[in-house]
């Protein structure tokens, strides 16, 4: 009887650890691409219109990556939860000399996933999707330009140069090696308003010979996308190169989800990267924090008490106050505190009682609000006030 209850125990446990891994925190997302359905011609604009729902468990953030026939737009990260959709449109304009064909648009979204056993943050690709539209060059357009082409081809025939890249030798008769390469991306899972966050990348070239690489570090956010740095390296064959540079969150970041890439690209391929690496970091505006400065709860008779307290916030603190209530009378009064020095992040706050007339006794509390309305108070102290 017990070995069937210790059993049916952990296969419950066992079961609980996978549904919460592989279902219940698996980011999920149904993708749909629109607004490509008609025929275009060259120089139109296509209106491409991305819709995505969440099917998940849970709300998510997700990363929305769009490219179109060797071009890529700016990343996209929207919030969304349980079950609700979004539609994005990302228009664009055909250039003039495009030709007849059928071309295509990839969406790959991405999500934070978080590891139920070891909690390790690491970024997954929850869904890829592709569509074909078409293009059609205009008839009374095609005709001249073949007939002047044949009259041309007649006339003269112009053979194409091959410019080699300096970043590619040539290794044997005929043999022009590719060139590759790794990269690593580290940061810190969370971050905080008005600090630098630190990004660590590491790149090493695999190829066979001397190779210039590019690297790109950039980041998208909800209404947001930066470009954290960029770089050109000569690397010497399996030479790494390592580095670190910072990534500031200023007040108009927003919070949520920051997906950091690192984009490495050759010198004749600058639109799709040879390799990457993604991370997540997470901003959340924290509320504030109160530290006491000198607290006296014994008093002299005939004084003043002054209550010093430091406030701290990855913002702005709005509003400190100073909670009184008289134990005698059973009434509370409120007294807003005054910013001595600092500034409203990191500031010394005030607040002075008149002469203390008679021997009493009287509680109190400090409340402090930040710009987002969060509000965090202190413990409850009694002051007794005695005749020395």
């Amino acid at each position: 009887m017990i070995k069937t209850l210790i059993v049916s125990i952990l296969i419950l446990f066992i079961g609980g650890i996978i549904f919460y891994q592989y279902i219940y925190n698996s980011p999920r997302a149904k993708v749909e691409i629109t607004g490509i359905e008609k025929t275009f011609t060259p120089a139109e604009e296509v209106g491409i219109e991305v819709g995505i729902t969440n099917t998940g468990f849970r709300p998510q953030y997700f990363n929305l990556n769009v490219e179109m026939q060797g071009y890529r737009f700016t990343p996209t990260v929207l919030y969304l939860p349980r079950k609700q959709s979004k539609k994005i449109k990302f228009p664009c304009s055909l250039p003039p000399d495009t030709i007849s064909g059928n071309y295509p648009v990839l969406v790959k979204v991405y999500a934070k996933k978080i590891d139920a056993i070891i909690k390790r943050i690491h970024v997954v690709k929850v869904k890829e999707v592709s569509k074909l539209f078409r293009v059609e060059e205009r008839l009374e357009k095609i005709i001249p330009q073949v007939a002047v082409k044949e009259k041309k081809a007649k006339v003269e025939i112009v053979q194409p140069i091959k410019v080699s890249s300096p970043a590619v030798e040539i290794a044997g008769p005929g043999l022009i090696p590719s060139v590759t390469a790794e990269v690593k991306l580290s940061l810190p899972e969370k971050g905080r308003f008005n600090e630098s966050i630190p990004v660590e990348f590491e790149l090493k070239n695999t190829s066979g010979l001397q190779s210039k690489l590019l690297l790109k570090i950039e980041t998208v956010y909800i209404g947001g996308f930066d470009i954290i740095f960029s770089s050109e390296y000569i690397l010497a064959v399996n030479e790494v190169k390592k580095d670190k540079v910072k990534y500031f969150i200023d007040d108009t970041k927003t919070e949520g989800d920051y997906f950091v890439t690192v984009n490495v690209f050759t010198p004749k391929e600058k639109i799709k990267p040879l390799i990457s690496d993604t991370k997540v970091f997470s901003v959340v505006d924290n509320p504030p924090e109160i530290r006491f400065k000198d607290l006296n709860l014994s008093p002299a008779l005939g004084k003043r008490i002054t209550f010093r307290v430091e406030v701290r916030d990855d913002r702005e603190v709005k509003a400190v106050t100073f909670f009184h209530h008289s134990i005698e009378k059973k009434f509370t009064t409120t007294y807003s505190m005054l910013l001595s020095s600092g500034n409203n992040r990191t500031g010394e706050w005030i607040y002075e009682t008149p002469v203390l007339k008679k021997k009493d006794s009287f509680s109190f509390y400090i409340s402090a609000i930040d710009s987002k309305g969060q509000e965090v108070k202190t413990d409850k102290y009694t002051v007794s006030i005695v005749k020395k």
